[in-house]
């Protein structure tokens, strides 16, 4: 397993983190809006829109730093932090969890009971890897390697690295088996 990076610092009390393309977040904004109007130490930190929730102090997660290394897989997800530690975890909307949180027995009695929350772009598909590159100690790194037009790039590669196995792959050329573009040129394969 590689080292990964540090944990960045949290502001001790409640810790939000949100998403505007979720609708339970953009159920809860008022909620939101109405602990932090009650005194309560919140910080909230979107993933999508630094203007959401409006009327709070929101704290740009769009690069995914916090959302990654605090774990945080569903949105919305509250986090109570004491001496930089996250000692609770709530996700999604519960009323009864967070009136429990918060210490409001009214909290919420507009909004139905439960809804589950959403995907936390943190572990979407398409950019899990390049967070987990990201934030990783490992010094493996990619990058594309071009040859000329008409060298072969099999026999290329061979001739970097030798025999050794090391993962090399080259693009698909059209004609190739696997590769569903026409050719553009005549190519002999021998």
């Amino acid at each position: 397993m590689t080292a990964t990076a540090e944990r960045p610092t949290l502001p001790d009390g409640v810790v939000a983190i949100v998403k505007r393309d979720c609708p339970t977040c953009t159920l809860v904004e008022p909620v939101l809006q109405r602990v932090h109007g009650g005194g309560v130490a919140l910080a909230v930190y979107s993933q999508d829109d630094p203007g959401f929730p409006a009327g709070l102090p929101v704290v740009d997660d769009r690069d995914l730093t916090v959302s990654h290394l605090w774990d945080i897989e569903t949105v919305p997800t509250l986090l109570r932090i004491e001496d930089r530690q996250g000692d609770e975890r709530l996700v999604g909307w519960d009323r009864e969890q967070w009136r429990g949180l918060f210490g409001d027995d009214d909290l919420g009695d507009d909004l139905p009971e439960w809804r589950p929350g959403c995907g936390s772009l943190s572990v979407d598909p398409t950019r899990l890897d390049e967070l987990r590159v990201r934030f990783s100690a490992s010094g493996l790194r990619s990058r594309r390697v071009t040859w000329p037009r008409l060298e072969d790039p099999f026999e290329a590669m061979f001739d970097a690295v030798g025999a050794t196995g090391s993962p090399w792959f080259p693009p698909p050329r059209p004609g190739w088996p696997g590769c569903s573009r026409a050719p553009t040129t005549p190519r002999t394969m021998w």
